[in-house]
């Protein structure tokens, strides 16, 4: 709201007001509540105002000075957790909640988006940019969580990333359909270049190649008249061959940084850079090596010297420049916080995550007991329930079920293709010889072209030695 219009919305305030106390036979009591409301609406807008600008202060040579570095704040979320040719991210929704949470808590407003498909995509970055983004003053930040992959051109050259809108089909099937529906990095980075705010700051909590822009590796700067040059800056959760699990350390360990944390140097304030290397080191230490965070500047001259900047929302006092005297930040301590997520869930691979990312944690006897307790009361409702007509089978098999269950032709060859492979491992006494939440996620890395997690000769060897132990049968 400008301050043009507070004032007109004032006037109008005070001139309804006194026209109906000289009309009326207002008590004490109403008089009091009219005041109160007048402040409680004008405070807020100024409260609202002031949380969004924000001055640094610069030591030069004839020493500090303060400047004002911006004057709006203001973030575009956009989550994608339902997919149409991709697993789905149900993480995602509440990453997105948190994330909005801690900016608004840092004086950003913030626009969210949900599970949009490429045209609604475009449309959100496009209204953002023209709604915000042509003030030199504002500060922006993008923030996008969900799936993300590369292509490497059949040609040769650099790798390109893209983000993936709900509708983006499987590359390795329709590799055309998925170039036409799949966001790419180019089309961000035209975006980039078409803000005229001076300060612009991208993170993705997805995987893919950062081909835009140049890898950091420099100790990030102190506050200086650098600071408030223009800069495009970005930040990934993973490299391209990487695969962002649902549980997203970025995302905590971003909200853990701009809430203090990352100002290692305690001078109040923390720049993209300091974020970027921040949540480098953390994520890294968090996934137990699983995940690489990259974190950079565009490749233009014109936007690659400032650095986007934070106050820190625990900080109560941005004014304090002696670093003793500063309030100092808790640490979270990333298992125990991973632990906090998982401990009340009475999902098994959740606790089984834990155990794979900490497997020699503090909560790993907790966690194998938790473990046990649900197999327990899995195993004794099993033993409860009725067995079917077909010992063979664990699907549904009634008519009933099947209409229920398999609506689609699609839907019928996939049940029919999961029985057969089923009933054989029964037939063969395979079944306890496999987990089937691994055997799926085998099969989810093979059909999207991920990573495996074993080597090809690791592979190679598990099969022989499964195939001699099945041939002595």
């Amino acid at each position: 709201m400008s301050p043009a219009t507070e004032l007109k919305i004032l006037i109008k305030f005070w001139v309804i007001f006194i026209r109906n106390i000289f009309k009326y036979q207002y008590t004490k009591k109403v008089f009091i509540l009219f005041i109160i409301f007048a402040e409680l609406f004008f405070c807020s807008q100024l409260y609202a105002k002031s949380m969004r600008s924000i001055s640094i202060r610069i030591k030069n040579k004839s020493g500090d000075y303060d400047k004002k570095l911006y004057s709006g704040s203001y973030a575009l979320l956009i989550g994608v957790s339902n997919y149409l040719h991709w697993p789905d991210l149900p993480g995602v929704k509440d990453d997105i909640e948190a994330v909005k949470v801690a900016l608004e808590t840092n004086g950003f407003l913030v626009v969210k988006v949900m599970n949009p498909n490429k045209d609604q995509m475009e449309d959100a970055f496009e209204k953002f940019i023209n709604n915000y983004g042509n003030k030199q003053d504002n500060r922006l930040l993008f923030y996008f969580a969900g799936h993300g992959h590369t292509i490497k051109p059949k040609y040769g050259g650099e790798p390109l990333g893209y983000i993936v809108p709900k509708e983006a089909p499987n590359p390795n099937r329709d590799p055309r359909g998925f170039k036409s529906k799949a966001f790419s990095m180019q089309r961000i980075e035209e975006y980039a270049l078409t803000i005229d705010s001076k300060h612009a700051l991208f993170l993705f909590d997805a995987c893919f190649s950062g081909s835009i822009f140049s890898l950091s590796r420099a100790i990030p700067e102190h506050i200086s008249y650098k600071t408030a040059k223009p800069v495009r800056q970005f930040i990934t959760s993973g490299n391209e061959e990487e695969t962002v699990p649902d549980y997203s350390h970025f995302r905590r360990q971003f909200i853990a940084a701009i809430e203090g944390e990352a100002d290692v140097d305690r001078d109040g304030y923390i720049t993209g850079s300091e974020l970027g290397e921040f949540i480098q080191k953390k994520v890294v230490n968090y996934s137990n090596g699983t995940q690489h965070p990259l974190y950079g500047k565009i490749r233009n001259p014109n936007l690659d010297k400032g650095d986007f900047v934070f106050v820190p929302s625990g900080l109560k006092d941005t004014s304090i420049t002696n670093p003793s005297t500063r309030n100092q930040y808790q640490r979270i301590d990333g298992e125990e916080e991973f632990w906090k997520e998982v401990r009340k869930s009475n999902n098994l691979s959740d606790l089984k995550q834990y155990l794979n990312i900490y497997p020699n944690g503090r909560f790993v006897n907790i966690a194998h007991l938790k473990i046990k307790k649900i197999e327990e009361k899995t195993d004794l409702k099993n033993k409860k329930r009725p067995k079917a007509n077909n010992s063979k089978s664990r699907f549904p098999t009634t008519k009933t079920d099947g209409t229920q269950f398999l609506k689609t032709e699609k839907d019928r060859i996939s049940y029919s293709i999961g029985l057969n492979i089923g009933n054989n491992f029964i037939s063969q006494s395979l079944d306890k010889k496999i987990t089937l939440e691994v055997l799926e996620q085998g099969i989810i890395d093979a059909y999207f072209n991920k990573k495996p997690l074993l080597s090809n000769s690791e592979i190679k060897k598990v099969m022989n030695k499964f195939r001699a132990s099945v041939k002595k049968k």
